[in-house]
């Protein structure tokens, strides 16, 4: 731990994906039309919970627009996600909108994942020795955790607190820097990487307990059954585009530098405005759902 202020760094994509799943959209239509709020109320809900563990320097982190490098270098990349629901995109210029009128950065760079930014972000802040959580579910983003200075994911719905290098282990049977090497083997069906027939996540934790990924294809030849050491061989071209697939980026130039990040004081006339729009008197009338 440090006495600088922690920096919270949210996987802001991924999070409206996961509220617009986890709250009704019935019980959360605007009073005056069938505008959909769900993902609306519940990133306000989401931003009151962070600043109730303390969060004080934010940053939201978007997906930009277009495709990345990855669907250049990798076709297939994650071509078999469904594609969103309407409900869902039309909230998304809203979120956007919303985060700004509380005052906090929309931070997001055309053809650049959200995933890359905040590793970016990360890697920035632990360089000055600035702790970091990272308020996210994604399994890509745990491949940042670490010690000291701390990187920690503060997943949504998990009980018992952040999760750090021990949990990395504990779930996957490799430590946050063999992630990547992890899911380049194992494949990973979210992102339509179809990794190495034969080797699920406990194989690929084996074959990983004595080395990384590089001594592991080097070896290949003493790699038992034979059959899986040949088939390591035959596919190291695709496993090592697998693995630069998976990597995440931490040196993407920070839209929003960490210097000009100021502790956040939310806006409650801008947050009775945007929703008065909708017909609440307030902004509680919406977020809490209580009638006046």
């Amino acid at each position: 731990m440090t006495d600088l202020p922690t920096l919270y760094v949210i996987d802001a994509s991924s999070i409206m994906h996961r509220l617009y799943h986890a709250v009704p959209i019935e019980t959360t239509r605007a009073r005056d039309s069938d505008q959909p709020l769900n993902v609306v109320i519940g990133w306000v809900r989401s931003l009151r919970r962070l600043r109730e563990f303390g969060a004080r320097y934010i940053v939201p982190v978007f997906d930009g627009d277009g495709p990345g490098w990855r669907h250049e270098a990798f076709p297939a990349y994650k071509s078999e996600r469904r594609p969103y629901d309407d409900a869902l995109l039309e909230q998304f210029p809203l979120v956007r909108e919303l985060t700004a009128v509380l005052r906090l950065p929309v931070v997001c760079l055309p053809g650049v994942e959200a995933d890359d930014l905040i590793s970016s972000y990360a890697a920035a802040a632990t360089a000055r020795g600035r702790d970091v959580t990272i308020y996210s579910s994604d399994k890509d983003l745990m491949q940042l955790v670490r010690d000291d200075p701390a990187v920690r994911q503060f997943i949504p719905g998990r009980t018992g607190g952040l999760f750090g290098p021990d949990d990395v282990r504990a779930k996957f049977g490799v430590g946050p820097e063999q992630l990547g090497d992890l899911l380049a083997l194992a494949g990973d069906k979210v992102d339509s990487i179809p990794g190495v027939p034969g080797i699920g996540p406990k194989t690929a934790a084996r074959l990983l307990a004595d080395g990384d990924l590089e001594r592991l294809l080097e070896r290949w030849s003493f790699i038992h059954p034979i059959k899986l050491g040949d088939t390591l061989h035959r596919l190291e071209p695709e496993i090592r585009l697998w693995k630069r697939i998976v990597e995440l980026d931490r040196g993407v130039a920070l839209p929003v530098p960490l210097d000009d990040l100021q502790s956040w004081t939310p806006s409650r006339r801008g947050l009775d405005a945007f929703f008065q729009r909708f017909g609440f008197p307030r902004w509680e009338a919406a977020v809490d759902r209580f009638e006046e």
